[in-house]
């Protein structure tokens, strides 16, 4: 129990996952970040920034030009918890909601 314990812990030291993501008129991305978590973080964000076209085609374009997003997390515990123990998830449900949870960029993910 208590290498559990020392692992649930961990999660709660501040790590600094700040960045900043620039992106000028030009289409020239410039991301910073001094941690791989705010590098992950900063990635997100620009993948949010992309959009399909409504049309047919491949490819993505960015309206939003030129950009600047300086973030960093207000808080080091960022969690979601599934309570299956009440409420049945089938799994396919479950792996949705883990797959979508860089979105929000939470960190921490409780099962009960």
């Amino acid at each position: 129990m208590d290498a559990l314990y020392a692992a649930a812990s961990s999660q709660q030291e501040a790590i600094d996952e700040s960045y900043e993501l620039e992106i000028d008129a030009a289409g020239k991305c410039t991301l910073r970040a001094a941690t791989d978590a705010g590098a992950l973080h900063g990635m997100e964000s620009f993948t949010q920034l992309l959009q399909r076209p409504t049309e047919g085609g491949g490819g993505v374009t960015l309206d939003f030009l030129p950009v600047t997003i300086t973030d960093a997390a207000r808080f080091p515990h960022r969690g979601l918890l599934i309570d299956s123990s009440r409420h049945f998830l089938p799994v396919s449900e479950i792996l949705l909601v883990i797959d979508s949870l860089p979105m929000s960029k939470f960190n921490v993910l409780h099962c009960k």
